[in-house]
């Protein structure tokens, strides 16, 4: 039997994993051979469906990111750099040769890539906790470039990812802060994720933390999840924030910040949609 490049081919959308996938895979799993004629695009959505399935696909994986190694990704588009990336995001597989050739190919030709792919791509290897210094030094100067391209949502992840890679480059962070501020369609959790991301990485910026208390200031705390109180508790209770939390909710103030810290760095890949 022989899965055809056609059926992955056109397989972009994680929610559409069919049971035609399911069979393809399974035959890519047990011949993995027939993947050496798929091109770059069939091969990142091969990986796609593989941690797209019910279960991961683990041989399937293994078998399409050995043939893309062994191929390179000079001729794959921005768009299946990013699907890649992704897919090992939420797969936590943690290939560090693989991610050093895409981290290779994002640094030579970050203008080919959307704005929204790019800011993806930096938030996925944050995920995978892999540093790759000349990728993130040509993405974050495109990024820069073109923020106000940026969702409030994507904003979030870049500064989120910045912080946990410790690339805390200036003016990047001022850059992030006023844009988020800005933007009537920011939510209370991409404002105390961008807050949390300054208080991690040491950088004070006042107009960020009234924007962020006001915010606080205003929400429901009924409403208000786990996780967004973590990042506020944490950001605000740093010392280098000389911001006072001024107005926030009551119940925040009844509860300790033991396990703050640790439900903030708890944003693993499940967390993270499977849109790429």
């Amino acid at each position: 039997m022989y899965a055809s490049e056609h059926i992955f081919d056109a397989f972009t959308d994680p929610m559409s994993f069919s049971k035609e996938l399911e069979v393809a895979l399974d035959y890519v799993a047990k011949q993995p051979q027939q993947l050496s004629s798929y091109g770059p695009h069939a091969l990142t959505c091969v990986a796609l469906a593989a941690v797209s399935a019910p279960s991961i696909q683990w041989d399937s994986l293994y078998a399409a990111c050995r043939q893309i190694a062994k191929k390179g990704l000079r001729h794959a588009s921005p768009a299946s750099l990013t699907r890649l990336c992704w897919v090992l995001a939420c797969a936590v597989h943690r290939d560090e040769e693989l991610l050093a050739t895409i981290g290779e190919e994002i640094a030579e030709r970050p203008s080919d890539f959307q704005v929204e792919e790019l800011a993806k791509c930096v938030y996925a290897y944050s995920e995978l906790k892999v540093f790759h210094e000349s990728m993130l030094a040509a993405a974050t100067v495109e990024l820069m470039w073109r923020i106000d391209q940026l969702s409030a949502r994507s904003l979030a992840h870049v500064a989120v990812a910045m912080a946990r890679l410790n690339y805390c480059k200036q003016p990047m962070f001022d850059w992030l802060a006023n844009s988020i501020c800005r933007r009537p369609e920011r939510t209370l959790d991409d404002l105390s994720s961008v807050v949390w991301a300054f208080a991690k990485a040491s950088v004070q910026h006042e107009r960020l933390c009234q924007v962020a208390a006001q915010a606080a200031s205003s929400a429901d705390a009924h409403t208000l999840t786990e996780e967004q109180h973590a990042r506020l508790m944490w950001a605000f209770g740093k010392p280098n924030l000389e911001a006072p939390a001024v107005g926030l909710p009551r119940p925040l103030f009844h509860v300790g910040l033991a396990n703050a810290q640790q439900v903030c760095d708890d944003m693993t890949p499940k967390d993270v949609p499977k849109d790429a």
